[in-house]
């Protein structure tokens, strides 16, 4: 029994100095990521207020994956507020478009982004 009990530890030992080994000879730089690129053909436009926090995260959002937006603030324009919340039937911002097509909001735009949808060879719509 001793014996045996000596080759297991043995062995456990042996995988762990391998193990070391191998991690200790990685190398991150040459691992290749892919890159996200954003479409060229998007033009997105937010209505936002400036005290909205998924308005924010609607900007963060763009602005981490690199995609230009433009936006209007309608937190001193009750009218054109009241004008979009009719049109879209969503009464809360921001209202988000993209290429003149409204989609939703902050949550509608994540989404987008997760599936990829928002990249290079990828559709903003299935077909």
């Amino acid at each position: 029994m001793g014996n045996s009990k000596i080759f297991i530890v043995l062995a456990a030992l042996l995988v762990l100095f391998a193990s070391v080994k191998l991690y200790s000879n990685y190398d991150s730089s040459t691992v290749v990521r892919e890159a996200k690129t954003p479409r060229s053909d998007l033009k997105v436009l937010l209505y936002t207020k400036d005290t909205c926090k998924y308005c924010i995260l609607a900007k963060e959002l763009l602005v981490k994956n690199s995609i230009p937006y433009e936006f209007i603030e309608l937190s001193n324009n009750r009218e054109l507020h009241q004008k979009i919340a009719y049109q879209t039937s969503q009464n809360t911002v921001p209202y988000v478009y993209i290429n003149g097509e409204f989609i939703g909001g902050y949550k509608n735009l994540l989404e987008l982004e997760e599936s990829g949808k928002l990249y290079i060879e990828s559709e903003l719509r299935e077909k």
